[in-house]
């Protein structure tokens, strides 16, 4: 951060002090000028403290060591300001203050992979080109070498869409994404024409059979907004929307046959609307049983690596929540008549200001 300060003429230090790799790079870019040895030497010669003539002969053959351009003398470029190791931390819950006062503490075996040097780490990686070489690849493979996959919907036909509309390049890609790429979230900013890559991808689904039916749920009073913006890009589209009454609670298992029944191309319905379709008892005790069995997971794992107390504790308590909703499932009475969302024939589900959603409990790592 220092150098590309420096480098882009946007600080104006008096003292720089940085370490013996800068100093280099900072050579190799011309970026530092000679000691004028000579000044002020008639009145710091007069009071004995000429530091450059008191430079130990040590320190002078360490700075010559460094790399520098052919016939560059570090020494006339830098001065030592601080030399050799300039401080030691140690957490006092490990090591007494007796121990720490002896060099034979850097060797104790008890300590082995638990001593960081913090600043010279860098400098001796960079050091030996073969190993920065060596470093630098392993980075690359281990951590740098997954790439999120680009999406390009150039190719797709959009076959029955409004021949007045044309999507932007993003949008094509986006839809891309959605037939390609599984769960898929649209986090474009407000104007960049969600609406329309959610419709074009579930139509897109259906022409291609990657879907039978697709679901949209939408805030509540945009179902008539997103059903008049689905018919301006498909005309042909047949949809069904919900109304207020569709959810009345005389209206609801009727309306909900006529979504399973039905072969719509999409049924639009609001959040609301949306949560109050159940889901079968069978699912859900599927989901209490995956939660509880994944919770257990963690416990052993935490007691295993003696994992604190208190997070054991809290996955204890979370575990019997979950029994004892599972308990309380069993126990329900099922009623036949009841059509759930597995029953309505949905197999592709678009959800509308989805951050509605975000704070669905998860357990975490």
């Amino acid at each position: 951060v220092m150098l590309a300060k420096i480098d882009k003429g946007k600080a104006d230090f008096d003292v720089v002090c940085p370490s013996e790799y800068i100093i280099e790079r900072m050579l190799r870019n011309d970026m530092l000028i000679p000691i004028i040895d000579t000044l002020f030497e008639q009145e710091l010669d007069a009071k004995g403290i000429n530091y450059l003539n008191c430079i130990s002969p040590y320190i002078k053959q360490q700075f010559s060591l460094l790399e520098a351009p052919e016939g560059i003398d570090p020494n006339k470029y830098a001065v030592g300001y601080m030399w050799g190791t300039t401080g030691i931390l140690y957490n006092t819950k490990y090591v007494s203050e007796e121990e720490a006062l002896s060099w034979e503490l850097m060797f104790d075996e008890r300590l082995r992979n638990k001593i960081f040097i913090k600043d010279a780490f860098r400098e001796w990686i960079w050091k030996d080109p073969e190993r920065r070489r060596m470093l630098v690849a392993q980075y690359n493979e281990l951590f740098n070498s997954v790439r999120p996959r680009e999406y390009d919907g150039s190719h797709i036909v959009f076959a029955g869409m409004n021949p007045e509309i044309s999507l932007r390049e993003h949008q094509r890609n986006a839809v891309a994404h959605v037939l390609y790429g599984g769960n898929t979230l649209l986090a474009h900013q407000v104007g960049a024409g969600k609406t329309f890559e959610m419709v074009a991808a579930a139509m897109e689904s259906k022409r291609l059979g990657l879907c039978q039916k697709s679901m949209f749920v939408v805030p509540n009073h945009l179902t008539e907004q997103w059903a008049s913006e689905f018919l301006r890009l498909y005309p042909s589209a047949n949809i069904l929307v919900t109304t207020k009454k569709d959810f009345e609670t005389g209206n609801r298992k009727k309306f909900c046959a006529r979504i399973a029944t039905g072969d719509y191309d999409a049924v639009i319905i609001g959040h609301s609307q949306f949560e109050k379709i159940p889901v079968s008892h069978e699912r859900q005790e599927q989901l209490l049983q995956d939660e509880i069995a994944e919770i257990m997971e963690g416990i052993e794992e935490l007691k295993s690596n003696n994992g604190e107390r208190f997070s054991i504790k809290q996955l204890e308590k979370s575990r019997k929540q979950l029994e004892l909703k599972l308990e309380k499932l069993r126990a329900e009475d099922r009623k036949d008549d009841v059509v759930t969302f597995e029953q309505l024939g949905v197999d592709r589900l678009y959800v509308d200001e989805a951050h509605s959603y975000k704070n669905c409990a998860k357990r975490c790592e």
